[in-house]
């Protein structure tokens, strides 16, 4: 008889130590022998789950990257206050998680944008449409911001939503290239007070 617990345990065991690996080494240098060698498993077990490489990674975005980055920014749907206070206590949950290591490693994300979207189309949708869904809840607030006459009304949703979401990935980036936290958190201070600058 299969054991169900057991087998949903080793594939949620794989994506977990694959997404380790690829923070460190970024998918293309992801081995799965020794992911398979370092989880003590068999190579049937781990192709049973993921056939192939590709398999897993699109996996990693699907069941690990986009529940936790849409159930983070859908807060500023679920936050009570005026709409600016809602981007910026979103904002500085995402401070709130650049620690030293992060900042070391990077965005996941991000990092996946940079390397997989310009080489792979499984990829590039899949980060497209996840990065997409976070614009369009940062839009969705400035329109509300609009509406409820905390934020002016000549901003232009669409486009402060693009930069508010350029800007955070971008303060990881030079967060990661000066490997300072102190960085990152500078240019999130900077973008905290544009959107301030964007109230009535």
């Amino acid at each position: 008889m299969f054991n169900f617990a057991s087998m949903t345990d080793t594939r949620q065991a794989i994506l977990e130590k694959n997404f380790e690996v690829m923070r460190l080494n970024g998918f293309q240098g992801t081995r799965s022998d020794k992911i398979i060698e370092d989880l003590g498993i068999t190579k049937g077990a781990f192709y049973y789950y993921f056939p192939s490489k590709k398999d897993l990674g699109y996996a990693v975005i699907d069941e690990m990257l986009a529940p936790g980055y849409l159930k983070l920014w859908g807060q500023v749907r679920q936050q009570t206050g005026q709409a600016p206070d809602r981007l910026i206590l979103v904002i500085r949950l995402v401070a709130s998680r650049a620690d030293s290591q992060n900042i070391r490693l990077g965005c996941p994300l991000n990092n996946l944008v940079q390397e997989m979207s310009p080489i792979d189309d499984g990829f590039k949708q899949r980060l497209d449409s996840l990065s997409q869904q976070i614009i369009g809840m940062i839009r969705e607030t400035i329109e509300a911001g609009i509406r409820e006459g905390s934020i002016r009304p000549e901003v232009n949703p669409t486009g402060v939503a693009h930069l508010v979401w350029a800007s955070v990935e971008g303060s990881f980036s030079i967060g990661k290239a000066s490997q300072s936290t102190g960085s990152f958190l500078t240019a999130i201070e900077a973008l905290i007070s544009y959107i301030n600058s964007l109230r009535t």
